[in-house]
């Protein structure tokens, strides 16, 4: 297409009402992510452009992390579940067929006898001071630090497939941006050539055209290469072939924008509590603490129950009818001279809460500091964008000028060639800073953690 330069749009208006909120775009996504019932995807459509949002669907649907979480998740559910079954009591059926072959003379002759014995058996713990909800409890907040972990992993998941699109989208910018350069080394070895032709320019000029014209070609080359190896990274980690022709939307429109740069503490202490890396720590130190009233319920012994109803046959013994009985007994089991394994096994527990809680503040810290680094990271970025939107329209102007100039005459090719070198600058610039700016503000949602909870996504 021919070579058409567009001032940059100016940045939009936070109260503007197509504006979208970057965990907005984030929570949507993540809704493709495998959960219990699986993801299901429509077929790939390669003549489509291919969105932020969609390639997230798809990297998040594939990632093999997403589905290891999903299965952390199940196990905690079924260790939930077998925690509450222990409140219930076992009943047991049973049936033996039993052969008896007795010896009663001394040559050897034996009689057989045979019976049929069926028996229900039933066990039931009354009273273990407290053992089984201490269990319930640990498997309850162990499913919770399951939960959160799985967030957590979709964060990461959705970190390593933002930084793909990403690099893909950059490199397609930068494809863009080596394209119009090209164009513009075009008009101006163009206009050299015209200058040459009708003998009012030296060889000298429009050599030097030339050679703008083809370092830009061999640039452009290279462009390619690098849009095509990121395209290609990117369709393998959508789960699709690496030749898949992929569409991606301009810098402008490809991201969400983001319409707040600030934290204040309020703020910081919400997402102290909500973040998926603290909540799964905090869950895990919880769940140690229902694990050491376990052990302590543990050592204090049990009441249980057990009884049983049995009925025998003997078979061969003409209409001989069924036995019957019925057991019954209570089962009082109280730990003894065990006092110093007991206060092991509790030392052991309450070392792995005190190493949670740490693990606790150092997260807490890591994600204070984190926060403040993409905050001002942010921020950094549109002040960039900012910068290069205005040397873009100067460089721009500058190009348009220095060409008529060497039109007319009254320039030189240094003159031209330097504003040539000035615009594709600032176009590449400009893109990138796009591009960094949109990287910044889903980057800044990412350390937040801003998915929403997890109730809203099953």
């Amino acid at each position: 297409m021919a070579y058409e330069w567009t001032a940059p749009a100016p940045m939009a208006d936070a109260s503007s009402p197509a504006t979208l909120r970057a965990e907005d775009l984030l929570r949507s996504a993540i809704q493709a992510a495998p959960s219990a019932a699986g993801c299901t995807l429509a077929e790939f459509d390669t003549t489509s452009v291919l969105s932020l949002e969609r390639a997230l669907e798809w990297m998040l649907c594939r990632s093999p992390n997403m589905r290891q979480a999903l299965a952390a998740v199940n196990e905690q559910t079924a260790g939930l579940r077998l925690a509450d079954l222990a409140w219930r009591p076992q009943v047991n059926l049973s049936a033996e067929r039993a052969s008896n072959r007795i010896p009663i003379s001394n040559n050897g002759s034996s009689a057989l006898s045979e019976s049929l014995t069926g028996s229900v058996g039933l066990s039931w713990v009354l009273f273990d001071f407290g053992a089984r909800s201490a269990g319930l409890e640990q498997a309850r907040l162990s499913l919770a630090s399951a939960l959160a972990a799985q967030d957590a992993n979709t964060l990461a998941s959705l970190r390593d497939a933002l930084k793909i699109y990403v690099e893909a989208a950059a490199a397609r910018a930068k494809l863009d941006v080596q394209e119009q350069a090209l164009r513009l080394a075009a008009q101006s070895a163009g206009a050299a050539r015209a200058k040459y032709a009708a003998q009012v320019a030296s060889l000298s000029e429009k050599l030097q055209a030339e050679t703008a014209l083809a370092q830009a070609t061999l640039e452009r080359v290279r462009a390619q290469g690098n849009w095509r190896s990121a395209a290609a990274a990117l369709a393998v980690a959508m789960g699709l072939r690496a030749n898949t022709e992929l569409l991606l939307p301009a810098p402008e429109t490809a991201f969400a924008e983001w319409t707040d740069d600030s934290l204040d503490a309020a703020d910081m202490e919400r997402i102290r509590n909500e973040h998926p890396r603290i909540r799964a720590l905090r869950a895990d130190a919880q769940a140690l603490a229902a694990r050491l009233d376990a052990v302590r319920a543990d050592g204090r012994g049990s009441l249980s129950l057990s009884g049983s109803l049995a009925a025998t046959r003997a078979l061969g013994v003409g209409n001989g009818g069924f036995d019957r009985s019925v057991n019954t007994s209570l089962l009082a089991t109280i730990p003894l001279f065990n006092g110093a394994q007991q206060a092991a096994r509790e030392l052991q527990v309450q070392s792995q809460i005190s190493a949670r809680e740490a693990l606790v503040q150092a997260a807490e810290r890591e994600l204070d500091i984190a926060l403040a680094q993409a905050v001002v990271q942010l921020q950094i970025e549109q002040e960039n964008q900012t910068a290069s939107r205005a040397f873009l329209s100067t460089a721009q102007q500058g190009f348009e000028v220095a060409l008529g100039r060497y039109k007319a005459g009254v320039g030189s090719i240094i003159e031209l060639l330097t504003a040539q070198a000035a615009l594709s600058t600032g176009q590449a610039q400009w893109q990138q800073a796009k591009i960094a700016r949109a990287n910044a503000q889903i980057g800044l949602a990412l350390t937040a953690g801003r998915l929403g909870p997890s109730s809203q996504r099953r």
